[in-house]
């Protein structure tokens, strides 16, 4: 199978989708993620990585400590842990609660 469809098979089932660097990072529905899935992933890393970098460098998100509205940054930051609580491990909840800002903070330009 081809990345894109991949990369759309996994978005109807509800995936996200974060690249940073060269590391790509997966917010999925439970269940979602199987060890098969996880392989057919690494194995096509390279292309999803050059479908989605050009996208990930059009809207790069911030680290949480350097996002400069407060509330946006303390969001982020208890989000983060929250997940990490709950099992996820440090960089998916990192990349999960990025991803939220992320949209928190399109939705403030978009309403100004």
């Amino acid at each position: 199978m081809k990345a894109l469809g991949v990369l759309a098979r996994l978005r109807q089932k509800g995936c996200r989708f974060v690249v940073r660097g060269d590391r790509l990072h997966i917010s999925a529905p439970l269940g979602v993620v199987t060890p098969e899935v996880r392989e057919l992933l690494t194995r096509l890393k390279p292309e999803i990585l050059a479908l989605l970098a050009p996208l990930a460098a059009a809207t790069e998100l911030p680290d949480l400590d350097s996002i400069e509205d407060k509330e946006l940054r303390c969001f982020g930051l208890n989000w983060s842990r929250m997940l990490e609580g709950a099992g996820h491990p440090r960089e998916h909840a990192e990349a999960k609660a990025l991803t939220e800002v992320g949209r928190m903070m399109a939705a403030n330009r978009d309403s100004r």
